[in-house]
């Protein structure tokens, strides 16, 4: 990544650069998953069917999934941002830190909705979510690879897993905490 060399010295920049990625990589392997497991396959198991003879609509269980996942998602950014502040890190770059890895697992959780609708059976949903979640990692992994005065700089912003690390956490030469650099 290439805000690391002056961040990479304090403990809250050593860490966004060590896992930053991979933990909003796993955050969105955690919505969409969850989403797809309490949509999909309750389906598939027959426990749809069981709330449906109930007073229950037909997008409930659909809502309740999306809904648990956006918790889901508020306490881990919350965590995130509280665990970097705990270890004396800027609260500005502790909030886009845990901002950032919660609103990527919110993309994940919106991708398992859809996935789950759009696949006849649980597995299909989660190849397909899992699918658009590599594609997504694949696509950060190479534009990360590319220089800034590359073409290709600017599809940096198509991956979901790089909108953390875009939005600069942690202080650098290039700007200070939180500035995304538009190119």
């Amino acid at each position: 990544m290439r805000w690391r060399t002056d961040s990479s010295q304090r403990p809250g920049g050593f860490t966004v650069w060590r896992v930053g990625t991979f933990a909003a990589t796993v955050a969105g392997v955690m919505t969409l998953l969850g989403v797809i497991r309490s949509t999909r396959a309750d389906e598939e198991e027959g426990r749809t069917e069981l709330l449906r003879s109930g007073v229950v609509g037909r997008h409930v269980p659909l809502i309740a999934a999306v809904l648990t996942a956006l918790v889901a998602c508020a306490v881990l950014a919350l965590g995130i941002a509280v665990s970097m502040v705990a270890v004396g890190e800027p609260v500005p770059g502790s909030i886009a830190f845990g901002a950032g890895t919660g609103l990527v697992a919110v993309v994940f959780a919106g991708v398992g909705a859809v996935t789950a609708q759009l696949g006849s059976t649980a597995r299909a949903a989660r190849g397909l979510g899992m699918a658009v979640l590599g594609g997504a990692y694949v696509l950060r992994a190479v534009t990360d690879a590319q220089p800034d005065t590359s073409a290709a700089y600017p599809w940096h912003w198509l991956s979901p897993v790089e909108w953390m690390a875009l939005s600069r956490p942690t202080p650098t030469s290039a700007g200070g905490c939180c500035s995304c650099r538009w190119r």
